[in-house]
């Protein structure tokens, strides 16, 4: 096996509350981050952000065509699929396609992905879908080219979903 990097849209995303307040939890993200595209709530450890039902329902084709238009010649084929197979799909539909992972370009990766680069205090994971994986990868340090790689995905993208994207290790 190995690891690989992975840009995907942040589903679930957990804030370790030790290390900030929740009135703090939006200036903590450092930039490109809405939290408005997130439900929050809490539990005993961290703030849970949840991506809204309604935006990923509203944007995914629109933003899986973006990616298309960046991709090489033979990623655009998969990306043409995913669409087709993800077109008006509702909020449970496609997270359950994302779960069972038969659409390339939209598989769920549950825990523990590291994406404390977006936080000045670090402490923040999440759950993605990922929509775009290449490697086999090895970093020590990565914070900062991470946060250029995905800032500069983020300048090149229209769709409002642009901003649940994240770059992180899987595997």
């Amino acid at each position: 096996m190995g690891q690989y990097l992975s840009i995907g849209l942040a589903t679930k995303i957990y804030v370790e509350k030790d290390r900030l307040g929740k009135e703090d939890l939006e200036k903590a993200f450092i930039n490109n981050f809405k939290l408005s595209l997130y439900d929050v709530s809490e539990d005993e450890d961290c703030y849970i952000l949840n991506l809204k039902e309604e935006v990923l329902e509203n944007n995914l084709i629109e933003l899986l065509g973006e990616m298309e238009q960046k991709a090489t010649k033979s990623e655009k084929e998969k990306y043409i699929k995913a669409k087709k197979e993800l077109k008006g799909k509702n909020y449970k539909e496609l997270l359950d396609i994302a779960d069972k992972q038969s659409v390339y370009k939209f598989q769920l990766l549950k825990y523990g992905n590291d994406i404390s680069y977006m936080l000045e205090n670090g402490g923040a994971y999440c759950q993605i879908i990922s929509i775009e994986s290449d490697g086999k990868v090895y970093f020590e340090c990565y914070y900062d080219i991470f946060t250029f790689i995905r800032n500069s995905v983020i300048e090149s993208l229209n769709n409002e979903l642009k901003y649940a994207l994240v770059v992180t290790i899987i595997g």
